[in-house]
């Protein structure tokens, strides 16, 4: 049989040339970015790393990552402006990320900054509409090995200076975490050395000029923004 890969989800790959560059404006910047508990997430509106040129190294080199993912694709990338509207640090050891997706992002990715030893548990990249599933269940119990083609959910297992890019709207999670309860804060840089850190952030596509085209976000220049009062 000729096999044909039709519809791929494209899931990029990278190594950060010197991670540990990334690792050390990390720690030397990290206590201007979590709260007064000792949290950095996104949930705790600590959201602008990108906006610290400390960490210039690594958003530099994510920016050239989503161009090449988007290379791949072949897009028009000279209409397009690359927007990182948001990034955030995941601090966790025991707290797990159930699954979820980024609807309001077009590309999302994750840098590993660190992984001890015992917790480079995988990401999980999940299909929801699964494709090749014949009939409803059949893969709950039918299959004899997984492969990239009967299987709803994917997983890499993370390495430190690792960057992973995806579309925003593909569902994700981490997994084997112990009971999804949030770690306790981080208030010195002792309190690192056990955790799992990783980085993670979301790009828009907008048009560089106005354009006439019935989808994409028109550039920030046409818009008119309204207060909510």
């Amino acid at each position: 049989m000729i096999s044909h890969q039709l519809f791929p989800t494209l899931i990029g790959e990278w190594k950060h040339p010197e991670p540990e560059i990334v690792k050390q404006a990390l720690f030397s910047r990290i206590f201007h970015h979590v709260d007064e508990r000792g949290y950095s997430m996104e949930t705790t509106g600590n959201v602008d790393l990108h906006l610290d040129e400390a960490f210039d190294p690594l958003f530099s080199f994510a920016a050239g990552c989503a161009s090449e993912y988007l290379d791949t694709l072949k897009l028009d990338r000279g209409v397009f402006d690359l927007n990182l509207v948001k990034t955030w640090l995941n601090i966790i050891t025991e707290f797990h990320t159930p699954p979820h997706n980024h609807q309001d992002a077009h590309l999302s990715f994750v840098y590993y900054v660190q992984i001890p030893e015992g917790l480079d548990k995988p990401v999980y990249f999940s299909c929801e509409h699964k494709p090749n599933e014949l009939f409803y269940g059949m893969t709950n119990a039918n299959i004899l090995e997984w492969n990239i083609h009967n299987s709803p959910t994917w997983f890499f297992k993370p390495q430190e200076g690792q960057l992973l890019m995806f579309p925003g709207k593909l569902y994700h999670h981490t997994g084997g975490y112990g009971s999804g309860q949030p770690d306790t804060g981080c208030k010195t840089l002792d309190d690192l050395k056990p955790r799992r850190i990783s980085i993670a952030g979301d790009f828009l596509l907008t048009y560089n000029r106005k354009i006439g085209r019935a989808y994409g976000i028109q550039p920030v220049s046409n818009w008119r923004t309204f207060n909510g009062s």
